[in-house]
């Protein structure tokens, strides 16, 4: 059973490269802003005629990029505020990125724990212990911090013992407001003349509050342990 899971967890693993390396051969130049701005009429009629379809394969689409660790979400989300306005893409892409999340989990833990830790153990310890002390609280600040990909975040997931329900909810709540702030941004891109633009103090604020939320816990426990420790 053990060797049929990582066979085709090679398998897949084989498929996602060769759909990323085809991604970076055939669709990435076409992703850019002034593509976007030129084209906009024409996609969003195309959009509109062929809407089911058009969500359909955008919601593959990101399935795929998290799923093989393609660390353009930012861009696919933006994209789609673009394409499909803010909520609607917070929706499609929170669906997506949770499901490709969460098959990247399995596959990770079909490679099995030990070897995950064998190979990134020294360079994690940080990390993994605030996974083991926090749990899917940790997970999620490090969502909300918008610096770290999926699949690194998925390691320290597994590494720490992460259940799948806690890794489950961490992932769509964290995932949610980073969706909602590069729909909005990708909303406005008829509006700018570059991607550095669309990023305002208001929504670097917006981030900087959701971290500081997600951290009251922590310090809660943190001044909790220090004044029982002084006792």
């Amino acid at each position: 059973m053990i060797k049929n899971m990582k066979k085709v967890s090679i398998l897949i693993i084989c498929f996602l490269v060769c759909l990323y390396i085809a991604y970076q051969m055939f669709f990435a130049h076409h992703f850019t802003l002034e593509n976007l701005q030129a084209n906009s009429a024409y996609l969003h009629d195309w959009v509109f005629n062929n809407y089911i379809f058009s969500v359909i394969m955008y919601m593959l689409l990101y399935f795929v990029v998290v799923a093989s660790a393609i660390p353009i979400t930012a861009p696919m989300s933006m994209v789609g505020g673009f394409l499909f306005g803010v909520w609607p893409t917070v929706i499609y892409s929170a669906v997506a990125a949770t499901s490709g999340a969460t098959l990247s989990f399995f596959l990770l833990q079909s490679v099995s724990k030990a070897t995950i830790e064998k190979r990134y153990g020294v360079r994690l310890e940080k990390f993994r212990s605030g996974v083991k002390q926090y749990g899917a609280w940790y997970l999620l600040i490090l969502h909300f911090m918008f610096l770290l990909p999926f699949f690194f975040i998925n390691i320290l997931a597994v590494v720490g013992g992460v259940s799948l329900w806690g890794f489950v909810w961490s992932t769509i709540i964290g995932f949610l407001p980073c969706a909602f702030v590069y729909a909005f941004a990708g909303s406005q891109m008829l509006l700018v003349r570059s991607f550095g633009d669309i990023f305002s103090w208001k929504i670097i604020l917006v981030i900087v509050l959701l971290v500081l939320v997600v951290l009251l816990p922590i310090m809660i426990n943190h001044y909790v342990n220090y004044k029982e420790n002084r006792r």
